[in-house]
Order: C-alpha cells, then sequence, then structure tokens
C-alpha cells in the first residue's frame, strides 16, 4: 500500500508521512529492487492472443506493432542483477517475432518520433541492409524484416502533422496545389482569419490554403467509427472504405507533398 502511495506521487506521500508512520521511500526503493521482475515478454498475454487468432480471418490478422514511452533505450543495456543486455531494438523483433508466432502477422509498427524510437528503427532498417549486403543483394529503403518478414516502420501522425506544424511557424514553405504554386510565410501563420474579406494580405491566402490541405489529410488519417459523431461538415473522420474519399484525398495529397520545398 506505501509503495502505492509513492508511485501517485512524491511530493503526497510526503504529506501523508507527516500523518502515518510510513516507511521511506529508500526503503522503498530499495525493497522493490530485491523483487525478481524480469523484463521481456509475458506469455500468458501472448498465449491468450493465440486464442483469439485461431478464430478470426486471415485477413483479420494483418496487425501493427504499436509502442510509446518505453523504458528501454536503443543502445545496449547491461543488467548487472540479471546479466542480461537488452535494447528497444531487440525488444521490437522479440514482440514482432512472438506475434507471428501466435498467429498473427504484423505489417508495421507505429512510434512517435522520440530520440529512442528514431534510433532503434534506424537500427533496424540498418541491419536489415546488411543481411542484404552481406547475400549480395539490396535492400528496400525505409523497411526492415524480421526472420525474411518485411515490416514497414511508420511514425503517428499526429506527431508528424505537429512537426510540420512547428516548422510552419519559424519557416517559409512553398508548394504546389492544383497546378497553382504558392507560397506560405511563417509571418503570416496566425493572420488568416480575414483574408477573404481583404483585411489582410493576398499572400496569407496561400497560408490558409496549406492549413486546410493539412487539417484534411489530419482527419483522412484519423478517421474511426468512434470518430462517426464528430463528421459534421468532415467526411473524412469516417471510417476508410473501398470507395470512401480518403482514397481520392491520399493520391491528391502525394503530389502536394512532393512539391514542397523550404
Amino acid at each position: 500500500m506505501a509503495l502505492h502511495f509513492y508511485k501517485r506521487g512524491p511530493k503526497v506521500y510526503r504529506m501523508l508521512q507527516k500523518i502515518f508512520v510510513l516507511p521511506s521511500p529508500f526503503t522503498l526503493n530499495k525493497m522493490v529492487s530485491k523483487a525478481n521482475i524480469k523484463s521481456g515478454l509475458n506469455e500468458n498475454i501472448f498465449q491468450q492472443l493465440k486464442k483469439q487468432a485461431s478464430r478470426m480471418k486471415p485477413s483479420h490478422k494483418l496487425c501493427t506493432l504499436v509502442f510509446d514511452e518505453m523504458a528501454l533505450t536503443p543502445h545496449l543495456d547491461y543488467s548487472r542483477r540479471n546479466d542480461k543486455i537488452t535494447g528497444l531494438a531487440s525488444m521490437i523483433k522479440k514482440n514482432i517475432r512472438k506475434l507471428n508466432e501466435v498467429g498473427f502477422k504484423v505489417l508495421a509498427t507505429v512510434c512517435d518520433q522520440g530520440t529512442s524510437n528514431v534510433s532503434a528503427i534506424n537500427y533496424l532498417i540498418k541491419e536489415t541492409k546488411q543481411e542484404y549486403a552481406k547475400a549480395g543483394k539490396e535492400a528496400k529503403d525505409g523497411v526492415f524484416e524480421v526472420d525474411n518478414e518485411e515490416v514497414v516502420p511508420l511514425f503517428d501522425v499526429p506527431h508528424l502533422i505537429k512537426g510540420i506544424r512547428n516548422n510552419l511557424l519559424y519557416k517559409d514553405l512553398s508548394y504546389t496545389i492544383d497546378g497553382i504554386k504558392k507560397q506560405q510565410s511563417g509571418t503570416t501563420l496566425q493572420s488568416t482569419m480575414f483574408t477573404d474579406q481583404g483585411l489582410l494580405p493576398s499572400e496569407c491566402k496561400d497560408t490558409a490554403d496549406i492549413l486546410l490541405f493539412f487539417d484534411e489529410l489530419f482527419d483522412s488519417m484519423n478517421g474511426s467509427c468512434s470518430n462517426s459523431s464528430k463528421r459534421s461538415g468532415k467526411p473524412l473522420l469516417l471510417p476508410v472504405k473501398p470507395r470512401s474519399e480518403h482514397h481520392e484525398i491520399w493520391k491528391k495529397s502525394k503530389v502536394v507533398l512532393k512539391s514542397m520545398k523550404e
């Protein structure tokens, strides 16, 4: 119980120590260090996943491995107590391998652009290229393999859009939409609301257009059944279907994104 309170917040715990007789944080940390807690995969979870996979259609077994805020680092760490070497890249491979073993097929990984995540993904891509080079073959760019199965690493859309937003605040951007070249200026990013009324310079219109473009692109990547209630005026928030608007938006967006230059 004391450990539970301490994990909820050190400040709260110190306050409770004035009211109740509780062990010191040093004692709690020493107790936890003696616990036989090992890093790795939980076999019970994978056994349950295996049971679920046995009842699923092949197309429903296609999946992505999503990870976020993992405590492991992309380099190798040596655990003196357990005499083991661990690392984020190796844990990614272990999870993918295990998911494939229990019946799923991992097509891609999804994570944010944290330093540890980027380093781990780059390491896996480099490792795959080295294996291909040894065999005298050329590997695909931007992918890695686990047991000869190709995996595509992806960065989650909200963080990608956020990174673009941060850059647009301070940098200019030239781009082409529908064959028309446009120029976005960081100095006009926050001044686009009244452009059509002629209250701002015309160059603000290009900034407004790029904001609308990214708004639609974000919605197309953020659609789901749970977002259906938010669909008022935004059909792209609905789930992707074979004939939905998403495909046309993505086709157009690829051309616009390739045209972008700082």
